[in-house]
């Protein structure tokens, strides 16, 4: 039984209905009747792409994917062609490796930024704060979920409650390997996470957490299902079902279906940016139809190398100046940057005559590598397609741009940040409202399917200023009461303070302002005036500039060294 054919079982088991059909329209060229087979081969190769790492693409192309369904000329037609799989059969030759895409991915996710996780009701906050926490939930965000999200298609945030872990319900994020998911059109019905584990004799097993949700027709309510079964694999496509208790990791975990009555969804959240056309219950990845493109690129970076090698001046040298060895042969010179080849002390002329050979002479190819470098600008180009602007990436740049020409040739880069925020937001919404209701579940607590937290999702602005450059812009405006003290507290803090917080820098800033008004103000003569440092107002600046060192900011976006 396939992985995901164990998903479809056990809903179909539980709701006591027939086993649910495969999805009609994941149909692929291939003569291979295992489609997750082949899709996960698929992300063994976007994998590779996205790694940057020369070696694992070498790997891929030359025993993975290009041979790895021999029998499969029509799904292997041109992959066998591309640059990666034809060099990896050449065993003298220099390969260079772009790694654009997996900069241009990286890139992108710095762009997004993390987000910053709130609610207006105080408990809530603070439950909040402790879960982000918990998990440096801004670093996961910028460094696992876009990036993997990107890169793969799909990833799912499973919340996890674990007391020898954490005393509070932390996020477990899957990657598209350790998943099988059902759905029904764009409706998740059940997703299939795999942990794996090793015995002390080194066998190997596959722990299948089923989290889904099922419709009992009697009661006329939906319920969420978690429920676990432990595999021993005998070999790779060989499992055999064993007791739970077999691992010491396992052996807690109860053999009896938890089930939560009235939540219509599976307790977990699954996180596409695009659909898949050939995967509809997965994502697709912004790799797979790049990787022609990025192919060509390592191929003309490799030729540019080639060529730069190439160029390299050629030394010819008369043997009879040469060093002999012990036998009274010369011996050749060896140098990487001066190639030294040996000529014969006496050569042949036109006429047939024997000449003397010059002790030394040095040619050198033209070196001509502006066509590679022009080419190498367009396919970048084509790479960034329509998920990210060239110029973000230092393509088609020009000192001559002014602000508004920047900002038109961000386009691109910004209409994407703008839908990777919207999912992402839609997504964490969901999944902190499910937390934090499992968190009450596993408390003792009742589950309330209908109950919603109150919880809030923001990024911060692309490009936006520090808090020191906002500081310097509204400083000098609240100093000279041209705004108010909550106006400038909600400018300079934005989203990174609590309302609760705010109230508290707005009440700090009111009495420190009323303090200083009610200052008497010394009499001074002209000369007694220019003893003196600044006048009031510059004081006043300082003195609240100074307030705001060293103040932390509440929030779950990563520490940058600037």
């Amino acid at each position: 039984m396939q992985l995901e054919d164990l998903v479809r079982y056990k809903i179909s088991k539980f709701a006591k209905s027939g086993q649910l059909p495969a999805n009609p329209h994941n149909i692929k060229y291939s003569f291979v009747g295992n489609y997750d087979a082949i899709r996960l081969k698929e992300l063994d190769e976007d994998d590779a792409w996205l790694s940057g790492n020369a070696n694992k693409l070498l790997n891929i192309y030359t025993v993975d994917s290009t041979f790895g369904f021999v029998s499969e000329p029509i799904y292997n037609r041109n992959k066998q062609n591309l640059y990666w799989s034809v060099s990896s059969q050449e065993g003298n030759i220099k390969r260079t490796h772009s790694s654009f895409l997996h900069d241009m991915i990286y890139t992108m996710s710095s762009k997004v930024g993390a987000p910053h996780i709130s609610s207006r009701e105080s408990e809530t906050n603070r439950r909040l704060d402790k879960m982000v926490s918990q998990c440096d939930f801004g670093n996961l965000v910028t460094q696992t979920i876009i990036p993997t999200t990107s890169g793969q298609g799909t990833v799912v945030m499973k919340p996890c409650f674990d007391l020898s872990v954490s005393p509070i319900v932390i996020p477990q994020i899957y990657n598209s390997h350790d998943i099988r998911i059902v759905s029904n059109g764009n409706v998740t019905i059940g997703v299939l996470f795999l942990n794996y584990y090793a015995d002390e004799e080194g066998k190997d097993y596959v722990l299948a957490e089923t989290r889904y949700r099922v419709y009992d027709k009697e009661r006329n309510v939906y319920s969420s299902v978690i429920d676990y079964s432990l595999f021993k694999m005998e070999s790779e496509y060989n499992m055999v079902e064993v007791p739970l208790n077999s691992l010491p990791e396992t052996e807690l975990l109860s053999d009896k279906p938890t089930i939560i009555f009235g939540e219509t969804q599976p307790l977990c959240k699954v996180i596409k940016f695009y659909q898949s056309n050939d995967y509809p219950d997965y994502g697709e990845s912004i790799v797979t139809p790049k990787i022609d493109l990025a192919d060509d690129l390592d191929q003309a970076l490799s030729q540019q190398s080639t060529t730069t090698r190439r160029s390299t001046p050629q030394e010819y040298v008369n043997g009879m100046y040469l060093e002999k060895d012990a036998s009274g042969n010369p011996i050749p010179l060896s140098s990487y940057d001066r190639s030294f080849n040996m000529l014969d002390p006496d050569i042949t002329n036109g006429d047939g005559s024997i000449g003397s050979a010059p002790a030394v002479f040095t040619t050198q190819p033209q070196l001509n590598i502006d066509q590679y470098n022009q080419e190498i600008e367009n396919l970048k180009a084509e790479i960034c397609g329509h998920f990210i602007s060239p110029s973000t990436m230092g393509i088609g740049m020009s000192k001559k741009d002014n602000g508004d020409a920047q900002r038109e040739k961000e386009k691109i880069t910004n209409s994407t940040r703008k839908h990777i925020i919207e999912v992402l937001t839609k997504a964490f919404v969901e999944y902190f409202d499910m937390a934090l209701k499992l968190e009450d579940y596993a408390y003792g607590n009742k589950y309330d399917p209908d109950k919603h937290y109150d919880i809030s999702v923001s990024f911060d602005e692309l490009n936006a200023p520090t808090l020191e450059g906002r500081a310097n812009t509204f400083l000098p405006m609240y100093t000279s009461n041209a705004i108010s003290e909550e106006l400038f507290v909600d400018r300079v803090w934005g989203n990174s303070l609590s309302e609760e917080q705010k109230k508290a820098e707005i009440d700090f800033l009111r009495k420190t302002r009323e303090s200083k008004s009610q200052k008497p103000i010394p009499q001074s003569n002209p000369k007694e005036l220019e003893t003196r440092p600044q006048n009031d107002m510059e004081e006043g600046i300082k003195s609240d500039s100074e307030s705001y060192k060293g103040r932390p900011i509440h929030s779950t976006k990563p520490k940058t060294d600037e």
